[in-house]
């Protein structure tokens, strides 16, 4: 099986202890009460984990995306900065680089669509989405430090910040590995 590589390690949420001591425990205790796994506990609680799909990013905005109602300004390093009507914003670098802020109810979306085919997506609270073009890897970072990793391989890989890491195989093999290095197996359905 693949480990965790590529674009780095990812984050994690089926995890007890991606949540801190006493998260850790109650996550414990209502999955061994309830019947459930520590994944899907984690995953009722809206914990990051790797049973979630990989994001999507669409093309960047062309020019004529931007036309009707836009304002543009030219900045003297090079920037030209679209203000379209809702109050999106288009800033193309003199690099090629292009930069897409849209307006959303919790605040900002920035989306960076660099020249080399990566794209970056910052949304309100702190998450942070990576799509690396060259080996086709999504990497997302959530607030509270856990990592999300989706391979082209299907393999998803979610790490938290104690060292406790959950990949999940495309056969449906869910691997555990604790911060101390023991391994657990499971096969989902």
């Amino acid at each position: 099986k693949n480990g965790a590589g590529g674009a780095g390690g990812g984050g994690g949420g089926g995890g007890c202890s991606l949540e801190g001591d006493g998260a850790a425990a109650a996550a414990s205790a209502a999955a061994s009460a309830g019947g459930v796994t520590a994944a899907e506990a984690a995953a009722a609680r809206g914990l990051p984990s790797v049973h979630d799909p990989a994001p999507r990013v669409g093309p960047p905005p062309s020019s004529a995306d931007s036309r009707g109602g836009a304002d543009e300004i030219a900045h003297d390093d090079g920037r030209v900065e679209r203000v379209l009507p809702g109050g999106r914003r288009v800033v193309r670098f003199a690099n090629g680089t292009l930069k897409d802020i849209s307006p959303s109810a919790g605040g900002p979306i920035s989306t960076v669509y660099f020249t080399n085919g990566d794209v970056k997506r910052t949304h309100p609270g702190g998450r942070v989405e990576y799509f690396y073009r060259e080996v086709d890897t999504w990497h997302t970072t959530h607030p509270g430090g856990i990592e999300v990793y989706h391979f082209p391989s299907g393999q998803t890989e979610a790490h938290g910040p104690d060292g406790y890491k959950e990949i999940l195989f495309p056969d449906g093999l869910l691997r555990k590995v604790h911060a101390d290095g023991r391994e657990e197996d499971e096969v989902l359905n």
